[in-house]
């Protein structure tokens, strides 16, 4: 996981310092070789003492739930990847967002009729 070249940095680096805390390194030097504070090395350690390799992961956040799922974002990227926009030679982010609002509306519409 720490030499991985498709991560994000934010995960390198606490594998990384769980490796060097594993090697027996004092958490100083970690913090100053990794650019973290003191704290931060102690954070990530019992993180993963409690929760092993997930615990090196992000949690998800609070706030907003999403407003489309899984399957209007996959749509959209389709349609985008591989379609163009009528009178348009390439998408922008306004064409974009009209998409998103008809698939929105398609899928609510679907979801209202199957429900009746």
């Amino acid at each position: 996981m720490s030499r991985s070249r498709s991560l994000p940095h934010s995960l390198l680096r606490r594998a990384t310092i769980i490796l060097m805390v594993a090697d027996g390194h004092p958490s100083l030097e970690i913090a100053a070789q990794c650019g973290v504070t003191p704290p931060a090395v102690t954070f990530w350690k019992k993180r993963f003492v409690a929760n092993g390799l997930a615990g090196l992961h992000d949690q998800a956040k609070s706030g907003r739930p999403r407003t489309h799922d899984d399957e209007a974002v996959a749509e959209l990227l389709s349609k985008v990847l591989h379609e163009k926009p009528r009178g348009c030679t390439h998408w922008s982010v306004r064409t974009a967002a009209e998409g998103v609002r008809k698939i929105s509306r398609r899928r609510r519409a679907a979801r209202t009729r199957s429900e009746c």
